[in-house]
């Protein structure tokens, strides 16, 4: 985990997956302390509700 940001009702944290693409993840306040995450530690993500996003070149 790259930045954690936990103001707000929900706690952003961008991330790096393995291959190098930023992933960003919310999550609540109440997740957020159950889970104890602190910056630079590796976790493994399962998705539950994904957005993708992709960058079209015309």
């Amino acid at each position: 985990m790259k930045h954690i940001n936990a103001a707000g009702p929900l706690v952003k944290v961008e991330a790096v997956a393995e291959w190098g693409d930023p992933v960003h993840i919310e999550m609540s306040q109440e997740r957020f302390r159950d889970l104890q995450l602190i910056k630079d530690e590796a976790v493994f993500v399962i998705p539950k509700d994904v957005k993708v996003f992709a960058n079209h070149e015309a």
